[in-house]
């Protein structure tokens, strides 16, 4: 790739990490504002906040250095800082892969932990409406189909 078509991929990937660190803080903000979310909810955003804005400043580097490390950086003037740089570009890829791992495992855990906590209340308000319906009959207890049978 030229130096001109190498900037302009640089640019662009480095706008969208931008633009990704904005849109986590402006979506941190107003999860903040919310009133009904429980400690453990607050915590789980919290969480994830750090984790894809760390992610989002990892991919900017990371396109930074590439244009770096393909534009400027010669094994020819010091192998040492040559081998060096490219290490330290895989070990930034690796954390941003592993870190995008975390974020999609923990992403389907407070899903099924969701899921669970809804399923639960599904439960019991079919219980209370089976309780409804077997004391609206005048004291005769009469057959009620439940929706989960």
């Amino acid at each position: 790739m030229t130096y001109p078509g190498s900037l302009t991929v640089t640019a662009l990937l480095f706008l969208l990490s931008l633009g990704l660190l904005l849109h986590h803080v402006r979506t941190w903000q107003r999860t903040r504002r919310r009133q009904d979310l429980s400690p453990e909810d607050r915590r789980y955003h919290r969480r994830q906040f750090f984790r894809r804005v760390l992610g989002s400043s990892l991919m900017g580097l990371l396109t930074v250095g590439l244009f770096v490390g393909l534009n400027f950086v010669s094994h020819r003037q010091s192998p040492l800082f040559f081998v060096s740089f490219w290490c330290g570009m895989v070990g930034l890829g690796v954390w941003m892969g592993l870190l995008a791992m975390v974020d999609l495992w923990s992403v389907s855990r407070y899903g099924k932990r969701k899921r669970g906590e809804l399923l639960n209340q599904r439960r019991e308000m079919e219980r209370e409406l089976h309780r409804f319906r077997s004391h609206q009959s005048n004291g005769k207890q009469k057959a009620v189909r439940r929706a989960d049978s």
